[in-house]
């Protein structure tokens, strides 16, 4: 399968240095033709070599060579200490320096022992800084189907093709996927493109939404609703949300146009894959909006569009055939006759001079040539007498009469037809230029939006302490709350100094990952911020407009230290405040707890039954050392440390069994029973560290109570399969698998109505809630069918109230998407 992917470094990237090693073995390309066609074979290159190829490495010029240059290919052996990445590189070198525009290279790679599905994640292309010494990323694309690398660059240098068949590897070798280049179709874009023109109400949301939709849940925008990611939560002012909608709204259409401008060159003279015509429609209505990446996408696409025109043509008349070999000879004349540098330099000249208007550059260039392949008619007209007898000393108007217009637009139409192909190496080595040049703007544009979201911003901290007292809020915990499921809550919290004050720092991406949370909560205890218990204080922040936000806190209120103080609002002013970091949190105690589990009325309904904390799945745990049993009074009594707890992801759920067998086995909980270490009391100590006693009444289970009904509440979600079957992919399909919580999607809200089940998915920012039907006590489902679009939700529940699986499948022409996620109760 040919699969597209292009690579740019966007953010984060981590570069792997290898130190070139090796002599290698020095390769002369020799010429595969001649221009003269004759046949033999020269050490040097000439104008008419667009491709030449050795040994599995293939350079794509155009028609960008001076005659009679020398091309080298020297393979070299980097220096490579890891058995799971292997490197082929070369060395190229031009005998004239570099070349004059884009080039192609294309270098074979291994895929033995990589599933055809894992290629475009598994291979890479990448080139060798000389100054640096490190492998840096290069813009490519993967054809699985010839196990090639297509590296596009304008520069000659040390190329290789980095293979990890160890997928815990590749993100360090493999800096990140263009996700919008992976996976967007010449239609996507266009309907993306589409909505830009039309400038409809919503078309920056309609825009963004697209674009990510395409994307999927990439880690920048994963959970986040577009209205909530464009107006960033109302957490910054107008500006800088504008700011980030306008960079998302460029990045969607510099992705759709470097999709166009990639069709354009790499299938564009064959049709494989796109209308050019379409496209190149689209771009005509879009390019006047002045985007960069449009303006180029416009000419790459545009003389593609040029070399499959057709002419009309008909057969030369007789009479007129004298009149034709004069029209032919005349563009033989040295100084008529123009070979493809010459075309190329004018070209050249013509966009350099018109880039800010595109689309007059290639009504330039279309107009060139109709020019010249009628410029013979207009020198001979002025006196075609005078033109014969040069032409020919007995010429006669009876042996080369003047065609009528008709006749006169054919004969050039031959030569025009001629011409067009002739100059199709050209065109591609223009579209080739363009392509670049538009992933190059998209790069750009994307890294705008992730310089946007790199932007640090910063809550600082500071008690007003009048002169003649002291600091009332040293040593107390700060943290910004509430923080959303996937980001973790330590790093959003420290411990304040002995003079209040205190900074917490994070990034535009940080917060929005943590759902912009916009309250500053102070804590005396960090057992209490940790649990969200006993809050002292709390700050409701200004929506950001600088990058520093100072929040002044007035002395507290001294009362009883055994008992929370009361809520005080401090006043927020722009004054500044010394440069305090958060310390880190100091290390805590590891308390004992003593969960005491008894029935809830006063029969001994539980005696016999087992306790567990709930753990997550496909964990490994020890469960023999877990597990507790219910006495005969039906009481049990669970105890673990605070570390403990930890290690198994701070569950909120004790689990019951009627058996110890269906516990070992990891068989769903015959019931569940919900707890909080911040409700415990002191009860001593227990091997020199803190006891706390917890007390939970369990109700017994009516036999004729509905079990289901614990199904309803909050779930945190992860994606955990994605399929999207495409009919204009090349592949046909893109499949991936991701392991428990590897990639976190947004909250789902269940609820059971027995026999129905309303579903909610939190990243709808219209709560639509869908009614599934109920098929079996543990599968609900629902079907809906419209205008040939079918799409299917089911709900399977694991564990009553505890977790369930989702599938959501959508069908419309030419397109399926399938996702699984898994569900845990929050």
């Amino acid at each position: 399968m040919k699969t597209p992917l292009v690579k740019a470094p966007i953010a984060f990237v981590l570069i792997i240095s290898l130190i070139l090693g090796g002599t290698g073995i020095w390769l002369l390309i020799r010429s595969l033709r001649e221009p003269s066609g004759t046949g033999t074979e020269s050490d040097k290159l000439s104008v008419s070599d667009t491709v030449v190829e050795v040994d599995g490495v293939k350079v794509c010029f155009g028609s960008l060579l001076d005659e009679g240059e020398e091309l080298l290919i020297c393979e070299v052996e980097p220096e490579n200490s890891d058995p799971d990445i292997e490197i082929v590189a070369y060395d190229f070198i031009l005998s004239s320096g570099q070349p004059k525009g884009a080039i192609e290279i294309v270098i074979q790679y291994d895929d033995n022992d990589i599933p055809e599905e894992e290629e475009g994640s598994a291979v890479c292309g990448k080139y060798l800084d000389p100054d640096s010494g490190d492998w840096e990323d290069v813009f490519y694309f993967i054809d699985t189907e010839k196990n090639q690398i297509h590296i596009i660059t304008d520069h000659f240098s040390t190329y290789g093709v980095f293979t990890v068949r160890d997928r815990s590897k590749r993100s360090a070798y493999i800096s990140a996927v263009d996700v919008y280049a992976a996976t967007m179709t010449s239609q996507q874009a266009m309907d993306i493109l589409e909505k830009f023109t039309e400038q409809g109400p919503s078309w920056k949301e309609d825009i963004v939404k697209s674009a990510l939709d395409i994307m999927g849940g990439t880690g920048y925008f994963a959970a986040t609703s577009v209205p909530t990611l464009l107006s960033l939560g109302g957490a910054y002012d107008n500006a800088l949300s504008s700011a980030l909608g306008d960079s998302l709204t460029v990045m969607s259409v510099a992705a759709s146009c470097s999709r166009f401008a990639f069709d354009a060159y790499y299938n564009g003279t064959s049709a494989k894959e796109t209308s050019i015509s379409g496209m190149k429609a689209v771009l005509d209505l879009a390019v006047n909006l002045g985007t960069p990446s449009i303006q180029l996408a416009y000419i790459g696409v545009g003389v593609i569009d040029l070399a499959l025109s057709e002419v009309s043509t008909y057969a030369v008349h007789n009479k007129y055939k004298s009149t034709k070999n004069m029209y032919d000879a005349y563009y033989r004349r040295n100084g008529i006759s123009r070979k493809l540098n010459d075309w190329e330099k004018l070209f050249n000249e013509i966009y350099t001079e018109n880039k800010s208007d595109p689309k007059k550059a290639l009504e330039l260039i279309e107009g060139e040539i109709n020019r010249y392949s009628n410029e013979y008619w207009e020198k001979a007209g002025a006196d075609w007498e005078s033109w014969i007898d040069s032409y020919d000393s007995n010429g006669k108007l009876s042996k080369y009469p003047w065609p009528s217009q008709k006749d006169r637009e054919n004969i050039s139409n031959i030569h025009r037809s001629e011409l067009i192909s002739y100059l199709t190496s050209l065109f591609i080595s223009i579209s080739r230029n363009m392509n670049l040049d538009t992933m190059e703007e998209r790069r750009k544009d994307f890294q705008k939006v992730a310089d946007l979201y790199n932007s640090k911003f910063t809550v600082d901290i500071k008690e007003s302490v009048p002169s003649d007292e002291k600091p009332t809020w040293g040593g107390y915990y700060a943290c910004i709350a509430p923080i959303s499921g996937q980001s973790d809550p330590n790093a959003w919290m420290g411990k304040l100094s002995e003079t209040g004050s205190g900074r917490i720092s994070f990034t535009l991406l940080a917060h929005q990952s943590a759902g912009f949370p916009m309250k500053l909560e102070l804590y005396k205890r960090a057992s209490d911020m940790q649990q969200g218990i006993n809050r002292v204080h709390s700050v409701d922040l200004l929506p950001f407009n600088e990058s520093v936000q100072n929040v002044i806190l007035q002395p507290r209120k001294i009362q009883n230290e055994d008992e929370p103080d009361p809520e005080i609002t401090p006043d927020i002013t722009p004054e500044a405040t010394p440069q305090v970091t958060i310390p880190m949190l100091p290390e805590e105690e590891d308390p004992w707890y003593d969960v005491v589990i008894r029935s809830a009325d006063p029969s001994k309904s539980f005696r016999g039954w087992y306790a567990v904390l709930g753990y997550p799945k496909n964990s490994s745990f020890a469960l023999n050392d877990m597990y507790s049993e219910f006495n005969s009074s039906g009481e049990c009594i669970l105890s673990f440390q605070k570390s403990d707890y930890d290690s198994l992801g701070s569950p909120s759920h004790i689990w019951l069994y009627r058996n110890v067998t269906d516990l070992l086995d990891k068989r769903q909980p015959n019931q569940l029973v919900g707890f909080s270490p911040g409700s415990g009391s002191y009860a001593g100590k227990r091997d020199d560290e803190t006891l706390y006693r917890i007390v939970i009444k369990a109700v017994p289970k009516n036999e004729d109570t509905d079990f289901l009904e614990s199904i309803t509440g909050i779930y945190e979600s992860c994606i955990i399969h994605d399929e999207m079957i495409m009919d204009d992919l090349p592949e046909g399909k893109i499949e991936n698998d991701y392991g428990p919580w590897e990639k976190p999607s947004a909250d789902v809200e269940l609820h059971y109505n027995g026999p129905t089940l309303t579903f909610i998915s939190k990243a709808d920012p219209y709560n639509t809630g869908l009614v599934l039907e109920k098929l079996s006590d543990n599968i609900y489902e629902l079907t809906k069918s419209e205008d040939e679009k079918i799409s299917i939700t089911r709900v399977e529940i694991i564990s009553t109230g505890y977790s369930a699986k989702v599938y959501t499948y959508y069908e419309s022409p030419g397109m399926t998407l399938i996702n699984e996620y898994l569900l845990q109760r929050k």
